[in-house]
């Protein structure tokens, strides 16, 4: 493949993961106003806000073709996405699979908010990676056109 295609692919691949990284910290400070809300009572706020949040990452699971393209070669990556996908699951039907309100707080404070970090730096790492890639591929595109 031509190092142009490559880059092209590379750059689409960064892209993707930056926006998606966006949306992560996003759903980061509505799991916090989540939090809160069970604190203060409003359970019935808190399960909306985190299923709507949350319904916003399925088309982002172990199914999405980007997302296998990306992570697949690497290490740990997918295991990393499957393991947050599921705590995502169970984030999303906390009403029915955590009934009681300080368990749901236990809950996300104790495993979504861990699984979340380690998979956002996981993603963190691999736009490192794409953004290293593309600086490389550019420089030899431009060699090449050099010796064009």
């Amino acid at each position: 493949m031509k190092v142009t295609a490559i880059l092209a692919l590379e750059e689409s691949k960064l892209r993707f993961l930056v926006m998606y990284k966006e949306y992560l910290e996003k759903i980061e400070s509505n799991v916090e106003f989540v939090m809160e809300s069970y604190r203060i009572g409003d359970a019935d706020i808190g399960n909306r806000l985190l299923s709507g949040t949350l319904e916003g990452l399925d088309p982002y699971s172990t199914d999405n073709v980007t997302m296998v393209s990306i992570f697949s070669k690497d290490d740990g990556g997918m295991d990393s996405l499957k393991v947050f996908n599921g705590v995502v699951k169970t984030a999303k039907n906390i009403e029915e699979s955590i009934p009681i309100v300080e368990e749901r707080i236990e809950f996300l404070k104790d495993r979504y908010i861990p699984e979340y970090e380690k998979w956002l730096a996981v993603v963190q790492r691999k736009i490192g990676e794409l953004k290293l890639n593309v600086e490389h591929l550019q420089l030899q595109k431009e060699e090449e056109g050099k010796g064009e």
